[in-house]
């Protein structure tokens, strides 16, 4: 049972960042773009499902791995926020 939760956390760790560097690469290609919403709209659309599909198969219905699941995926997200942020960005919600 440990070693599932370990996996889905793990797997919620790769979406994440997988998730975030497709968004990267969306944004960097946003300004070269003749139609840039089609390519915002088409990324968000691939990159949720990969997220859904993604979760769906390392959870397999059981809802511990799909807490560890999220939980890797947001324990990624806040990192990547917390190392995107400006020097003198003021701290708070």
């Amino acid at each position: 049972m440990r070693y599932q939760l370990l996996a889905a956390f793990l797997v919620g760790m790769g979406l994440a960042a997988a998730n975030y560097a497709a968004l990267w690469f969306t944004v960097q290609k946003l300004v070269v773009t003749r139609r840039p919403m089609v390519l915002a709209f088409a990324s968000f659309l691939l990159r949720t499902a990969a997220v859904i599909s993604g979760f769906f198969y390392a959870t397999a219905a059981d809802p511990a791995r799909l807490f560890a699941c999220v939980f890797g995926f947001l324990l990624v997200r806040t990192l990547a926020v917390k190392r995107m942020a400006p020097k003198g960005a003021a701290r708070g919600g």
